[in-house]
């Protein structure tokens, strides 16, 4: 075993005992190699947003079955062959939607994983149309002005301090 093996081993390592520790879901992160994921990892530097994109995009290479270098010289020599495997992906998380296993969110926010690796790499595809296939998201909250009746008895639980809390809202 070569020091960069070695060293990888105790990075993964720790990687895993660190996210068991945590309870978060250990996710394989050795598919996201290549010259086209260095462009990708340039364009969202923060960590906490480049996380959730890194795991979006290695559920779609996955279900594609590709690598992000072939997925984007694909795009680059037949981007209509890209735009049908993008169509085919999006219905099968419109199905999941359907089923209520997501919402319709996730599965835009999948796509602007996708878009970002493509167009740091110099690919334009027609989201336009990509995005006309797309759930409609709720964009609103499911708030609602409360009753009379459950005011009053907000005000009747309340002691003392938060009764004008209460009634100031």
């Amino acid at each position: 075993m070569n020091f960069d093996s070695s060293t990888q081993y105790i990075r993964v390592t720790r990687l895993l005992s660190a996210s068991l520790a945590s309870g978060k879901r250990v996710v394989d992160r050795t598919v996201l190699t290549g010259e086209s994921i260095i462009m990708f990892r340039a364009a969202v530097k923060n960590p906490y947003p480049r996380d959730p994109y890194e795991r979006r995009l290695i559920n779609f290479l996955n279900v594609v079955k590709m690598t992000p270098d072939e997925f984007v010289s694909l795009a680059k020599n037949q981007p209509s062959e890209v735009e049908k495997k993008i169509f085919s992906f999006i219905s099968r998380e419109n199905d999941r939607y359907e089923s209520g296993d997501i919402t319709a969110s996730t599965v835009g926010n999948v796509l602007k994983a996708i878009r970002t690796l493509l167009e740091m790499n110099d690919v334009y595809l027609n989201w336009k149309k990509i995005r006309r296939i797309l759930p409609k998201a709720r964009r609103y909250a499911l708030d609602r002005m409360p009753t009379t009746q459950e005011i009053q008895d907000i005000i009747n639980v309340a002691d003392l301090r938060g009764k004008p809390l209460s009634l100031a809202e």
